[in-house]
């Protein structure tokens, strides 16, 4: 038997999606191909503290799966320690992690480069400290209600509050400042919510699209948390309902958007179809979830890439990425991208 390729599933991390990033790390840990990998789970706990230190993982590992959600460990900060010793690791690198966390920027650069996203205002706390009557004046003759506001940096629609009218706008500021530092607020786009996952072999312009996903929440109007990990919380349709032209366009949009952001290995963007006729870019995940419940699994298994073929995949595209030499991939035969 050749020498399996031995991977560290790196997992949970000190912010609020610990629990949905062990999940994620389970997961794929379930259904890794054992006859190609040599896998084990590396736990970060709620306080930061590595289960085995970056140095260590170089040591005993040839790559490092990165499953880890939300501030620390999709915002580049553990890719950053990763590049620090030179260990490969699967998705972006550092730089653009932090990017697509900043929800602000990325979505401003993505408008710079032509594609339609919300108007957005951003909210920051010094400012909201020094002149809160001026920021309140700016944002309700700035976006017109209702308002979806939401923190800049963060994910798994955590904190994401939709206001009906101007008078809710100053309470739900004052609650989500008690936790976030920057904030967003948007119009809320009326249309279909959809997303569409992008994979990549770990080099420039090998980026493939994954079929659209329609997403109808249930617990909500609009995909929050409890509609994203309850089993019953959304009607998720694969592909989705729309038309050969308009899948291709949402495809489009996601693919372009990868591009341009500088992922690597795998994104999901989330989208609004909206009623005007526009696709509206809402956020680039760097590292979607991989849980029972997640999208992009979903996708993938509609291009009938089934979830361990799906993990080798993105362990390859971090291989590659990292020009690693894998000969060890090789012994195993090629994958069809």
């Amino acid at each position: 038997m050749p020498n399996k390729i031995k991977v560290a599933v790196l997992m949970g991390g000190p912010s609020e999606e610990h629990e949905v990033s062990l999940d994620t790390g389970k997961n794929v840990l379930k259904n890794i191909d054992k006859k190609k990998y040599e896998a084990q789970g590396i736990t970060i706990n709620k306080e930061g503290n590595w289960e085995m230190s970056p140095e260590e993982l170089k040591k005993n590992f040839d790559v490092v799966f990165v499953a880890m959600h939300g501030p620390y460990g999709e915002d580049g900060m553990v890719q950053a320690e990763l590049e620090a010793v030179g260990v490969p690791y699967t998705g972006s690198d550092a730089q653009t992690s932090a990017l697509c966390m900043n929800k602000h920027l990325s979505l401003k650069l993505l408008q710079d480069l032509e594609l339609t996203v919300p108007q957005t205002m951003f909210l920051d706390w010094n400012e909201w400290l020094d002149n809160r009557e001026a920021l309140l004046q700016k944002a309700k003759l700035f976006i017109n209600p209702p308002y979806v506001i939401k923190p800049n940096r963060s994910g798994s629609s955590l904190d994401v509050i939709v206001s009906a009218n101007s008078e809710e706008i100053e309470p739900t500021l004052m609650k989500l400042f008690e936790k976030h530092h920057d904030l967003i607020i948007q119009p809320f786009i009326n249309g279909r919510e959809v997303a569409c996952g992008v994979l990549d072999c770990g080099v420039t312009r090998s980026a493939y699209p994954l079929p659209p996903i329609e997403i109808i929440p249930k617990l909500s109007h609009f995909f929050d948390y409890e509609s994203k990990y309850k089993m019953s919380g959304a009607d998720e349709i694969v592909p989705a309902r729309f038309s050969d032209s308009w899948l291709k366009e949402i495809q489009r949009v996601a693919k372009q958007a990868h591009t341009l952001l500088d992922c690597r290995g795998l994104s999901r963007t989330d989208m609004v179809v909206g009623e005007d006729g526009k696709v509206y870019v809402l956020e680039v995940n760097t590292i979607p979830g991989l849980t029972k419940t997640s999208l992009l699994p979903q996708e993938a298994r509609a291009k009938k890439i089934m979830f361990p073929e799906l993990i080798s995949r993105i362990i390859e595209s971090g291989l590659r990425t990292h020009s690693v030499n894998i000969a060890k991939s090789s012994e195993h035969g090629e994958f069809s991208f």
